[in-house]
């Protein structure tokens, strides 16, 4: 169904030119190059290109043929094939990569529109179908030239572009915020979590303790997957996939009665923290729970803030990585992990240092719901809009609400 007003045409009979990125020598390479060199990793998934990291190199003027142009549609071809991206002018010239296929298009349509319409459901399901080969899909030149877009009059182009810019840069500021917000904590830890800034009113020395000075270090096992009886809907059952946030309250496997009776059961604010393959994800239990082998859960004794203790781990997630090692499957076994130094003050301090941090997680937190929200907001709105399932007022055009 073409809504009233709006044109489907093939890729190809929109486009003035279209090419494959050069292939060169990768000793060309210089930090001062005079031409920029695009690559597909360059592009994040929404087709976002992070010019900061475009290496440089010192191509012959042969490759001046294979300069970008503003407004290019480039899109991969290999690999995660299928992202469409928009080029705009540098300050030097920039060639795309062997895995880029770019599109220099008529005036009819606009390329942002375009590569808008491809990051649609509709626009990524059409991309996938004309993509070949196995589990390394690929698109080729000719098979996207066949790809149907369809598109209004450009008056409402501009129009529809206007208004997901909008959506865009709500995005851009808050993951901004978010990113703020997460250095300021990082910064904060760096300080509260050593001692090198005080708070009001506290004093003395910390102690370095090791974890097995703590609290009680436990590791977690799995009953029988063979025997069904068990498994259940009783007792909350903590895995590596269960660490989404700071808190696990619900996990994806639970036990029965009868497996829980063969697990060690621990107690809420019991700190979790991975010991296997994923070294260092941390959680602090929200209820009573068990775990699986991959985690040690720490039970804090009464001396000790399980919080502050959640944010010792949190910062020194690099000295359990180095326990690890190199080995095939990264592992931090019991005995090593309780041996781990850490600084702690009195637990007076560690509540006050803990509210500070939990705060700053809070904002982090109500940035993250911030950033999810518009992000799907924006998804349904480029869908109904890219798509003429919603239309614009354009006066221009004559097209109505």
């Amino acid at each position: 169904m073409v809504p009233e007003g709006w044109k489907v045409k093939k890729l190809g009979e929109l486009t003035v030119e279209s090419a494959f990125g050069p292939r060169f020598s990768s000793d060309l390479y210089d930090l001062d190059g005079a031409v920029g060199t695009l690559r597909t990793t360059d592009l994040d998934e929404n087709g976002v290109i992070d010019y900061d990291a475009i290496p440089y190199a010192n191509l012959p003027s042969s490759f001046e043929s294979h300069y970008l142009k503003d407004g290019d549609l480039l899109i991969t071809r290999s690999g995660t094939c299928g992202i469409p991206s928009v080029f705009r002018k540098r300050l030097k010239p920039v060639v795309a990569g062997a895995f880029l296929i770019r599109f220099q298009l008529k005036s009819e349509v606009s390329s942002e529109f375009v590569q808008r319409y491809m990051l649609t459901e509709k626009g990524k399901k059409d991309l996938g179908a004309i993509a070949s080969g196995g589990v390394q899909k690929n698109l080729s030149g000719t098979n996207l030239a066949k790809l149907d877009i369809p598109f209004p009059p450009l008056s409402e182009q501009h129009e529809i572009l206007k208004i997901i810019k909008t959506w865009e840069s709500a995005i851009s500021s808050t993951a901004r915020l978010l990113e703020n917000s997460k250095k300021r904590k990082k910064a904060l830890m760096q300080q509260l979590l050593t001692g090198k800034k005080r708070l009001p009113g506290f004093s003395g020395e910390w102690q370095t303790l090791k974890i097995g000075q703590v609290g009680k270090v436990v590791t977690g096992s799995t009953p029988s997957k063979d025997d069904p009886l068990l498994w259940g809907d009783l007792v909350n059952w903590a895995t590596a996939e269960d660490f989404k946030g700071k808190y696990i309250f619900e996990t994806r496997l639970k036990l029965s009665s009868a497996g829980a009776a063969k697990v060690r059961l621990l107690p809420a604010n019991s700190v979790l923290v991975t010991c296997i393959a994923s070294i260092g994800k941390n959680a602090i239990a929200g209820t009573g729970m068990a775990t699986n082998q991959q985690i040690n859960a720490v039970i804090v004794n009464a001396e000790h803030s399980p919080e502050f203790f959640y944010y010792q781990i949190e910062f020194n997630t690099s000295k359990l990585i180095a326990l690890a090692g190199t080995t095939a499957v990264s592992i931090v076994n019991k005995s090593s992990f309780e041996k781990l130094k850490m600084s702690f003050p009195s637990r007076n301090e560690q509540d006050a240092i803990s509210k500070i941090l939990m705060t700053e997680d809070k904002v982090i937190e109500i940035l993250q719901k911030k950033l999810l929200h518009i992000k799907k907001e924006k998804k349904a709105l480029m869908q109904q809009l890219l798509t003429g399932k919603k239309r614009v007022k354009v006066e221009e055009a004559g097209v109505n609400n």
